[in-house]
């Protein structure tokens, strides 16, 4: 995401079933960058209707998980991969296997790879990869 080094994370997408990991990650967030917004899918097809849907507003970033029911991560990044919506996406997984790791990384708009838990190093990293800085 070609972006000014002062653009703030207005809007962060969480992709993952889990509401405990979501509710974890909202918090985490909401005290690195308390002014972003935070919107939370639980599978990558819900995440899809938010983003093609042309009035909703569209995520500077999205935390993807990989195993979700109804639409799993690798779905959803070859779906995005047919569209120009220019999101930066951050894996946030706790798969260890590097071979999710390579393959993810070979889509140009997934920006790194991360293991679970997040936690406040690892969110502002992902800010940082994403040339964006907190909105605090």
């Amino acid at each position: 995401m070609a972006v000014d080094a002062n653009q703030k994370l207005k809007r962060i997408m969480l992709i993952d079933d889990d509401t405990i990991t979501n509710t974890m990650n909202s918090m985490i967030i909401g005290k690195v960058s308390p002014k972003s917004e935070i919107q939370i899918c639980l599978n990558g097809e819900f995440a899809l209707q938010i983003l093609f849907n042309e009035d909703a507003p569209k995520p500077d970033v999205i935390l993807l998980d990989i195993n979700m029911p109804v639409m799993n991560g690798w779905e959803f990044l070859r779906v995005l991969s047919t569209e120009d919506f220019n999101i930066d996406i951050h894996m946030l997984t706790s798969s260890k296997d590097p071979s999710e790791e390579e393959s993810s990384l070979a889509y140009t708009f997934v920006k790194s790879f991360v293991s679970k838990p997040l936690d406040y190093s690892k969110f502002k990293d992902i800010v940082n990869a994403s040339g964006l800085s907190s909105n605090d």
